[in-house]
């Protein structure tokens, strides 16, 4: 499958199998997100791969957004005293965010190369999750990757809408040129 096959069948799932995702797949998603750009190629990311259903269960909980019940939960994190010292604020508060990002497409693009479905989750209480994944006050939980069988009749995906597209100059519609 090619690249831009791929971006055009990525989808979120919101429902999965509770059938266990083989290590191997496991491992060559984290090997896509560490892949993953950032920012002056520094290190920043750091990544949970969560099996427990303990702990799984106590941050679906603590993650509204998490609405789904994948059997891995693939945790993307950044140090964020390594950010301020090696980057400054900038790369600490915004290209963070942005490689954090990155990384979670890849594994979403490598998922469906893989035959496993993803969901990503952000709306979280970073303090809840700090303390499930004994995270250090320093290390951020960027995104959540919940990774899993996708259900068989998974959720109908929903229309994608309208992006208005500019040329040149915001308002300058695509279209007319």
């Amino acid at each position: 499958m090619d690249v831009l096959e791929a971006i055009g069948r990525r989808r979120m799932h919101r429902s999965f199998e509770p059938t266990p995702v083989d290590r191997d797949v496991v491992d060559r998603l984290v090997d896509a997100a560490v892949r993953a750009p950032m920012a002056a190629n520094i290190p920043l990311r750091r990544i949970v791969v969560v099996t427990d259903p303990r702990v799984r269960r106590t941050l679906r909980q603590v993650t509204p957004s998490l609405i789904a019940d994948p059997p891995v939960l693939i945790v993307l994190c950044t140090d964020l005293e390594q950010a301020e010292r090696e980057t400054g604020a900038h790369g600490r508060d915004i290209s963070s965010w942005i490689d954090a990002g990155a990384a979670a497409q890849n594994a979403a693009l490598a998922a469906l190369d893989l035959g496993v479905g993803v969901c990503f989750a952000r709306s979280c209480n970073d303090v809840a999750v700090r303390v499930a994944l004994a995270l250090p006050d320093h290390v951020r939980p960027d995104i959540i990757v919940g990774v899993g069988h996708p259900a068989r009749r998974p959720s109908t995906a929903p229309a994608r809408p309208a992006v208005p597209i500019y040329l040149d100059q915001f308002g300058v519609s695509r279209e007319r040129v």
